[in-house]
């Protein structure tokens, strides 16, 4: 799904990963490090996060000011145009399914994590 999902954001010369970087910023309004690194954690490792904002700020789709970070302007018309990809995807991804199936689904792959994770 991976592979998929960054297939599709290509256009946007973005991954998944800077999707839901930027996805998590904005839903935070301004978010510092250590919240973007626990919203993501399960995603990614730091040096990964890391990396990919930092990939976002020198494009100026993210703006650190005062220890935060923000969406710029450009940043905001990307997420909005990669969100209506990841839209797509998940539609995609997700046709056939009720919505009862797609959280089993979640919840399964959460188990699965969490054996590995701890």
């Amino acid at each position: 799904m991976r592979t998929y999902t960054n297939d599709a954001l290509r256009p946007h010369q973005l991954t998944r990963l800077h999707w839901q970087t930027l996805n998590a910023v904005q839903q935070a309004s301004s978010a510092k490090l250590d919240h973007i690194f626990e919203v993501l954690g399960q995603f990614a490792d730091n040096e990964r996060l890391q990396t990919a904002m930092g990939e976002l700020e020198a494009r100026k789709w993210l703006r650190l000011a005062d220890q935060a970070y923000t969406l710029t302007a450009v940043g905001e018309e990307g997420l909005r145009l990669a969100g209506e990809t990841q839209q797509t995807v998940r539609e995609q991804l997700t046709r056939g399914l009720t919505p009862e199936d797609y959280d089993a689904v979640i919840e399964t792959l959460q188990k699965m994590l969490s054996n590995v994770t701890r």
